[in-house]
């Protein structure tokens, strides 16, 4: 039917450029599709929105054919209306470059013009194509312009929308002050009966609290956006609080509720065409495929979505897929890959994305460090991950980074730091009923209670990790197998067969929380390890601090009050514990823990 009217339009406008009529033709085309446009805005995201979008997707040629004319023509005015109108279009339908383009065409005199409603309204198309299309250098230019403008003409409809950008850009990196934008921009949309404003608001209040990992704190703007998906009939809201509600579930390992609500939230992309929603529907489907173990599956699907993703409009959420990507190499122990995955996007965003979607791409990067034997590389990256995670408050990566740097403390001898890093990423993964994460923390736990010589603890630890991985069917990592194998045969020929059978017996059947409450308990009540520097006594690490140091023994028992053949007994037993020959050998080490007395 398009077709055949396009036909006839041609036709038309043929017969009328013989006659002399070109250019009123096109006046009257421009304003027609200008009219279409307007018409159709309002209802892109809302009931009507998958037939809307459809039939400006087929008009696209002719309304792109319209705006030529009318930025020939200098009609100014009429191009920012046209402009603002195709912003959801040019969302929706991942146009995201070919939008900003003609926004660019459009406010390209914007310096010397003055401020209108229009113009205003222009301004937020120009800052939302912008952020949707992963161009934050012209979101964060075209938001605060609009909203400036909006404020300064006494255009609420423009003020609203200019606050709901600013909002999402905002909490990206202060989700508190980004909620209080949203807030705003809600209550101007309710009171302008501006139905887009108050959905989307409550969509990226949602967002919020995802980038916070909160789902408890995330559930009353999750319960909004979808009682306003439901009365305005959008499946393009229904499909981001379906894709939230599979990420949140994915995390707690709750896989068959993931997999139902990202397919859900795919058949929803795909009836309005949202590519950027899409997109994280598909990557997070993706990362819990890779999860319960179908990896490879997982790793095609990411890379053929990364090889689309920008020309698509998925451009945001191409980091969570290089971060989903980074975990599959690592649970094969493939460092290289990693760093050549993760360091140039790291390098590229580093100053522009959100601090937490860096923190993910800095821990795999530490991760994939300290699996190689870079100690220092490993710390350094996730030092930074930390950094920018904690104001954020994102606990789950936080777990996931103190789980990583409790590992590289491990490596580097330092029991008790690694099991307080590991204590404290475990009470966050509580809080949040994290469970996938906990099965991880609880066999870095077993190893830790296993090197202090606490076998029977390290049995359970074990255990209980391999119990709770059977019942949400997370899949093991092949790397942390093959490290994890002769820890097992190790605790079995401590304990025997037949006590290391019944401790594993009674860890697998305790209920998970009995079972953290056990763990926590356990390191309170055991023994100083034999060997190791946390073998050391207070008076051997005094020992220690002071031949490292230089001074000799006669005066390190002067300095300490005690016999010279005191200090020589502590000694030898320092040499055993730690197995080093030499003085220097124990200087080196003391002087790298920081430990040499000044």
């Amino acid at each position: 039917r398009y077709r055949m009217l396009e036909s006839v339009r041609q036709f038309l406008q043929a017969r009328l450029v013989e006659s002399g009529d070109a250019d009123a033709v096109r006046a009257r085309h421009f304003s027609n599709f200008l009219a279409l446009a307007e018409q159709l805005a309002p209802k892109l995201a809302l009931r009507d929105g998958p037939e809307c979008l459809a039939r400006l997707e087929a008009e696209h040629d002719n309304l792109n054919t319209a705006m030529e004319w009318g930025d020939t023509a200098r009609a100014t005015d009429d191009m920012l209306r046209f402009a603002t109108a195709l912003t959801l279009f040019w969302e929706l339908r991942g146009h995201l470059g070919f939008g900003g383009r003609w926004f660019s065409r459009v406010l390209r005199d914007d310096a010397a013009a003055p401020p209108t409603a229009e113009r205003a309204r222009a301004l937020w198309g120009a800052a939302h194509v912008a952020l949707y299309g992963d161009d934050f250098e012209t979101m964060q230019i075209r938001a605060p312009q609009a909203l400036a403008m909006a404020e300064t003409v006494g255009d609420d409809w423009a003020t609203a929308r200019a606050l709901n950008t600013l909002g999402l850009a905002e909490l990206l990196f202060d989700p508190e002050a980004g909620r209080s934008r949203l807030k705003r921009s809600i209550e101007l949309g309710r009171g302008l009966g501006d139905d887009w404003a108050v959905a989307d608001g409550w969509k990226m209040m949602a967002v919020s609290y995802c980038l916070e990992h909160d789902e408890s704190g995330g559930s009353a703007s999750l319960d909004a956006l979808w009682r306003s998906a439901e009365d305005l009939d959008s499946d393009f809201f229904r499909a981001w609080y379906l894709a939230e509600v599979g990420y949140f579930a994915a995390h707690r390992g709750d896989y068959a509720t993931a997999f139902e609500t990202f397919e859900q939230s795919a058949q929803c992309c795909r009836a309005v065409g949202d590519p950027s929603t899409g997109g994280y529907t598909e990557v997070w489907s993706l990362d819990a495929t890779a999860a319960v173990g179908d990896r490879s599956s997982a790793a095609a699907g990411l890379e053929a979505f990364l090889v689309r993703a920008n020309a698509a409009g998925s451009g945001l959420s191409i980091i969570e897929a290089v971060s989903s990507l980074a975990d599959i190499a690592l649970a094969t122990g493939d460092c290289a890959t990693v760093s050549t995955l993760v360091e140039p996007v790291i390098e590229e965003v580093r100053e522009v994305a959100a601090p937490s979607w860096v923190g993910q791409l800095l821990r795999a990067l530490g991760a994939a460090k300290r699996m190689a034997g870079e100690l220092d590389s490993a710390q350094a990256a996730l030092d930074e991950a930390a950094a920018l995670a904690t104001p954020i408050g994102n606990d789950r990566l936080l777990a996931l980074i103190e789980y990583e740097l409790a590992l590289v403390a491990r490596e580097r001898g330092e029991a008790s730091q690694a099991e307080d890093l590991l204590h404290s990423a475990l009470a966050r993964q509580v809080r949040h009923d994290l469970r996938p994460g906990m099965a991880g923390t609880l066999d870095a736990l077993g190893t830790l209670a296993l090197d202090a010589e606490s076998t029977s603890e390290a049995v359970r630890c074990f255990a209980a990790a391999d119990a709770l991985r059977a019942a949400i069917g997370l899949a093991p990592r092949p790397f942390d197998e093959a490290a994890r194998a002769p820890r097992l045969d190790r605790a079995r020929d401590l304990l025997g067969e037949e006590i290391f059978g019944q401790h594993w017996t009674e860890a697998a059947d305790l209920p998970l929380g009995e079972m953290i409450e056990y763990v926590s308990r356990a390191r309170g009540e055991r023994k100083r390890p034999s060997a190791g520097w946390e073998s050391l006594t207070p008076t051997e690490l005094r020992v220690v601090s002071l031949a490292a140091a230089g001074l000799t023994n006669p005066q390190i028992a002067e300095r300490m009050f005690i016999a010279r053949g005191t200090v020589k007994v502590h000694l030898s037993h320092v040499f055993a514990k730690l197995a080093v020959a030499t003085r220097a050998e124990l200087a080196a080490q003391a002087t790298k823990r920081g430990l040499a007395e000044t």
